[in-house]
């Protein structure tokens, strides 16, 4: 349930429309669902003629239904039906008494699969122009209005008399929308990460708004303290000016154990933090990587652009969709319908009309870089979406909000929220976009069960850091604190084992989400997943001390590893969880991976 709302530099694919027969009938979309597609006016307003088939999958309740909670994805370009098990599996807790509906947007999933041939590894103005003539008509109804009105058409045919909704990032318009026009058949509204209904700004203004208190609470003291001064905004900033004088520059470690030439820029900085609120294995590590390269240490930060997706858009996003929907939804410096002759003038007076502080510690060709605005003014001439008033009716509304979230944060979920009479904020800690997919706690999911069954809703507290920041680590063993009871050399190789072994589990973990294998370690060596272990071989984090064998990924498994190197001291390790035990140097000592 990712979603994000963000430029295209992108390969996009060809426009053509695949769907179903119409009629509800068994799919194998999730167990028990039945699905069936309905036809939507093109055009609600009756000017274009034409219809659209709107696909949907309905997973009953598992006990009594007392009411049908429809789910509206992001992007925009997220098919809902697509991730039917997985949001059968998230919403476990509410499907006892309520049937879930599941409706596709335009143009992806079982509503038809846009595709653009046109365009193939780079959006250019030729392709982007030539996928908008292939939409034809049809571009300008690919808005959240149009598919609030083909979830009215889906309630409609299945006899529904009024829908809770829950929209996640862009499906939180498609619900704002559906609210407003048809506040007679809204029950509640659960809306998780919500996009300005407005439109989102085209230039991402909310990620500099949100980073200074977003980069504060990843470094919620004693975090951060020791390695990062004590604005951990004024140490990105002092970075980021550095890389737009020179790159930094040296290697990563490949998958199979090879040193690849890399260079890290300003604008790649700026990539990081953005992608950084969908993906907390990166931004508990930015810190950190921040701090090093700072000391001259490049191998941190090169690291992590080498394993940053190259979008932070999921790749289950219909790109055509999602260019269509911005450049007509998006707040632009230029109406949508304009020429595009005047837009890259347009664009350019925008920049320098906003102060400089607006961009935060970037600079603005790194925010235009990945801006929708810079695809945008090649993209046709188009009516833009027409909008609904910003006040929003009394239904009882829940806006989830991820305190570490950068494109929709908790400062416009605040807003989001007092548009509506009643309305409630759950801020969830150490959360990022897409509260509910993203939380690692049961709070947000128990605080949607509540509100859905007309109970109070609980405050989320932080407990503790799930994951916790990765410290600082010097890139020599001289540098390294030594472990307690260990003196010189061999309490700096413990110090270095530990780290090293917090590093591999990290990655671990991540390669499993990722849906990877094999991963490069971060000076020299490699790791392999296997099972429930990882095979480690000279794995090295910090210089000269090497750690080989292999390391269980669960709190009972077992494993064995030597430790090796010119800077380390000798060592032969049994590990069980994350407790080792076995001979270092001279002595025999008892360690443990602090996680």
């Amino acid at each position: 349930m990712k979603s994000c709302r963000r430029a295209l530099a992108v390969s996009l694919v060809l426009f053509g429309v695949c769907a179903p027969a119409a009629g509800a009938q068994s799919c194998d979309v999730a167990p028990g669902a039945r699905c069936g597609t309905v036809n939507a006016p093109l055009d609600a307003g009756g000017a274009v003629p034409g219809t659209q088939r709107v696909g949907y999958a309905v997973l009953p309740a598992t006990g009594t239904a007392t009411g049908t909670l429809a789910v509206v994805l992001g992007g925009p370009g997220q098919a809902s039906t697509t991730a039917a098990k997985v949001i059968g599996t998230l919403l476990a807790p509410i499907r006892g008494s309520y049937d879930i509906l599941l409706v596709d947007q335009r143009g992806t999933g079982l509503s038809g699969d846009l595709r653009c041939p046109a365009m193939t590894t780079k959006a250019t103005t030729a392709a982007i122009r030539a996928c908008a003539d292939a939409l034809g008509a049809t571009r300008e109804f690919l808005t959240p209005r149009a598919d609030a009105g083909d979830l009215e058409a889906v309630r409609a045919a299945l006899g529904i008399d009024k829908l809770s909704i829950l929209g996640v990032s862009y499906g939180t318009a498609v619900a704002g929308y559906y609210a407003r026009l048809f506040p007679q058949h809204t029950q509640r509204l659960v809306l998780d990460s919500p996009e300005p209904i407005e439109g989102p700004d085209a230039l991402d203004s909310l990620r500099e708004l949100a980073l200074p208190r977003v980069l504060r609470e990843v470094c919620w003291p004693p975090s951060c303290r020791g390695f990062l001064a004590a604005n951990p905004v004024a140490a990105l900033a002092a970075l980021a000016d550095k890389l737009r004088s020179k790159p930094l520059k040296g290697t990563v470690i490949s998958a199979t154990g090879k040193p690849v030439r890399a260079r890290f820029t300003s604008t790649e900085l700026y990539a990081l933090a953005a992608a950084s609120d969908i993906d907390p294995f990166l931004r508990t590590r930015i810190p950190s990587a921040v701090a090093s390269a700072l000391k001259g240490d490049a191998a941190p930060l090169l690291r992590l652009a080498a394993g940053a997706p190259s979008s932070d858009s999921p790749s289950d996003i219909n790109p055509v969709r999602l260019l269509a929907t911005s450049c007509i939804d998006d707040r632009l410096p230029w109406d949508p319908a304009s020429p595009t002759s005047g837009r890259a003038r347009a664009l350019t007076a925008e920049v320098l009309r906003r102060p400089k502080a607006s961009w935060g510690p970037f600079s603005p060709t790194s925010v235009l870089s990945l801006s929708v605005a810079t695809v945008c003014t090649a993209w046709p001439s188009t009516p833009g979406t027409q909008k609904v008033p910003s006040a929003g009716p009394d239904v009882p509304v829940l806006v989830l909000a991820g305190r570490e979230d950068l494109r929709t944060p908790l400062e416009d979920a605040r807003r989001t929220a007092a548009q509506f009479p009643s309305a409630r904020v759950l801020a969830v800690p150490d959360t990022g976009h897409s509260v509910l997919a993203s939380d690692e706690t049961p709070c947000a999911i128990t605080g949607v069960t509540a509100f859905l069954a007309g109970q109070p809703v609980a405050n989320c507290r932080r407990v503790a850091r799930i994951p916790d920041l990765f410290p600082y680590v010097p890139a020599s063993a001289k540098h390294l604190r030594p472990v307690a009871r260990l003196r010189g050399a061999e309490g700096r190789t413990a110090t270095a084992v530990g780290v090293t072994l917090l590093d591999a589990l990290r990655r671990s973990t991540a390669l499993k989400l990722a849906g990877g294998s094999r991963s490069g370690g971060l000076r020299a060596g490699t790791l392999r997943l296997s099972g429930s272990h990882a095979k480690l071989t000279n794995y090295t984090l910090v210089r000269g001390i090497a750690v080989t064998g292999t390391i269980p990924l669960t709190t009972t498994g077992t494993g064995a590893i030597t430790v090796a190197g010119p800077d380390a001291v000798a060592a032969r390790l049994a590990m069980k969880g994350t407790r080792l035990t076995g001979r270092l140097g001279t002595h025999d000592v008892r360690l443990r991976v602090v996680l």
